[in-house]
C-alpha cells in the first residue's frame, strides 16, 4: 500500500469511497458509504448509515455512532446524536455533551450553537460567551462574523459587540478584507466598518479569493477586483472562484480553467469542475469523477 501524505483526496469507485495521495495512488481502499476531506488528521466517514472517524491509515479511530459528523476544526468536531448536537475530542469522547439543536465548527475559539430557538457562541468548555440573542449566525471569519437580527443582518466582533449595525438583506462572511452584502436585491462588498466599498450593482457575488471575486450581471459571469472593476470580463455561462492560481470557469455547458489573465490553461472539457486543492482538483466528466493536476492530466481516471 503506498504511504499516505498530509493531504488525501476522496474518490469513488463502485459507488463505495476511498482515497488516493496527490500521485493518484489508493491509500484508503474504497470501503465507506459516503466521506468528507481531512482536517487535522481525521475525517468523518460514513459505515451503515452511521458517521465515525478514520485516520490517514484508514484506521477507524472513533467508531461509526454519530447521525452526523462535520470536521475537526482547533481540535473538536460537532456531531448530532439522538437529535441533539455537542462536541466530541479526537478520542471521541464528549468534550461537550450534546444538548444543542445546531452547531457550526470552531472558528477562532468561538462556535456558533442553536439553543431555543435563538443562536449565539460558545468556548471549548460549552460555557456561553455570546449568549443566545440571535435568530441565524454564521462562523467567524477574519475576526468577524455574520448575524441576523429580525430579518437584517450585521457583523460581531468575538466580543459580541455588534462593530456593523444589521441593516443588509443578506451577507456573507469575509474574505480579504470585504464581505459580499445583498441590497435592495443587488449585490455589493464593504469593509470591516461596514463602509459600502463596491456599490451594490451586482446580481451575484461570491468570496474574493486571490485578488478576485466570482460577479454576475444578466446572465453573465466574470471576476471583479477590490475596487469593483471587471478584471476577467462578463463572459462566461458560470465560474468558480480562484485557487492555486485556476479558476474553473464554463462556456456553453463545458467547465475548463483560466488562470488570472483569463488564459485558458485547461480546456473546457468537464460537465463539472472544483477547485484545486494541493496541487489536484476534481472533475466529472458525464456521471463519472477523476482528479486532474495543474496542466490538466489525469492523475485519477474518472470512476463512479
Amino acid at each position: 500500500m503506498p504511504e499516505n501524505t498530509a493531504f488525501l483526496y476522496p474518490f469513488i469507485q463502485n459507488k463505495k469511497w476511498g482515497y488516493i495521495n496527490q500521485a493518484g495512488q489508493v491509500v484508503i481502499e474504497p470501503q465507506f458509504e459516503s466521506t468528507l476531506g481531512f482536517s487535522e488528521g481525521l475525517a468523518p466517514v460514513k459505515i451503515k448509515s452511521q458517521k465515525g472517524y478514520i485516520d490517514l491509515n484508514g484506521n477507524l479511530v472513533i467508531p461509526a455512532k454519530f447521525d452526523v459528523a462535520w470536521g475537526f476544526s482547533e481540535g473538536i468536531a460537532a456531531v448530532k446524536i439522538n437529535d441533539k448536537w455537542g462536541y466530541i475530542d479526537k478520542t471521541g469522547k464528549f468534550i461537550i455533551p450534546p444538548q444543542f439543536n445546531f452547531a457550526w465548527s470552531f472558528s477562532s475559539q468561538l462556535a456558533a450553537v442553536q439553543k431555543d430557538k435563538k443562536m449565539g457562541y460558545i468556548n471549548h468548555q460549552g460555557e456561553w460567551v455570546i449568549s443566545p440573542q440571535f435568530d441565524n449566525t454564521s462562523e467567524f471569519k477574519e475576526g468577524l462574523a455574520a448575524i441576523n437580527l429580525q430579518g437584517k443582518v450585521g457583523y460581531i466582533n468575538t466580543t459580541g459587540n455588534i462593530v456593523i449595525s444589521p441593516q443588509f438583506d443578506l451577507s456573507w462572511r469575509f474574505s480579504e478584507g470585504l464581505a459580499m452584502v445583498l441590497i435592495k436585491n443587488k449585490m455589493g462588498y464593504i469593509d470591516k466598518k461596514g463602509n459600502i466599498v463596491i456599490p451594490a450593482t451586482f446580481d451575484y457575488g461570491w468570496d474574493f479569493s486571490q485578488g478576485l471575486a466570482v460577479a454576475r450581471k444578466g446572465r453573465k459571469w466574470g471576476y471583479i477586483n477590490h475596487q469593483g472593476s471587471f478584471e476577467i470580463a462578463l463572459e462566461y455561462e458560470e465560474t468558480a472562484n480562484f485557487s492555486e492560481g485556476l479558476a474553473a470557469v464554463k462556456i456553453k455547458q463545458k467547465w475548463g480553467y483560466i488562470n488570472q489573465k483569463a488564459v485558458m490553461k485547461i480546456p473546457l472539457q468537464f460537465d463539472s469542475a472544483n477547485e484545486f486543492k494541493q496541487g489536484l482538483a476534481a472533475v466529472r466528466i458525464k456521471d463519472e469523477w477523476g482528479y486532474i493536476n495543474s496542466v490538466g492530466a489525469w492523475v485519477w481516471q474518472p470512476t463512479k
